[in-house]
């Protein structure tokens, strides 16, 4: 009966085991998938603000080339061409922002589901060597109480 007992106990112990393994799993998993869905939603968003200023570059663009076909005189050139460099200019330094500020916000959030992960994995790790040393075979009440 003794023997019975023990793998009564192994087998419960184990199966706790395996319930935990696999809630840390399930968890692991959850913390991906939004890890996933956060990483998208940010590159959508870069994304869609990329088009919108490559969609407004190619307007002002395009006003500005018409602006220098129709100007009739070398001053009025001139300065169409300057404007048109000037907002060349605004543009690679707006992209260079834009690339920054989606780059930090990425790693941000990628630290944060980080540091979640970790803290959920070492609960879960806590938790399991807690449920094996309760299930322990041979061990007494009184071992158990005191653990």
């Amino acid at each position: 009966m003794s023997e019975a007992k023990h793998k009564g106990e192994a087998r419960a112990g184990a199966q706790a085991a395996g319930n935990l393994l696999g809630s840390a799993f399930l968890k692991e998993a959850e913390f991906l998938i939004g890890a996933q869905s956060e990483l998208l939603s940010n590159v959508e968003e870069a994304v869609q603000g990329w088009v919108q200023r490559q969609r407004e570059a190619l307007d002002t663009s395009a006003r500005s080339i018409q602006k220098m076909y129709d100007c009739r005189n070398i001053v009025d050139l001139m300065q169409a061409q300057q404007l048109f460099f000037t907002d060349c200019l605004h543009w690679v330094a707006t992209e260079m922002r834009a690339v920054g500020q989606n780059a930090a916000a990425v790693t941000r959030a990628t630290a944060a589901r980080a540091g979640e992960a970790v803290e959920g994995a070492a609960e879960e790790a806590r938790h399991a060597a807690k449920a094996a040393r309760e299930t322990a075979p041979g061990r007494t009440a009184q071992e158990r109480a005191a653990a």
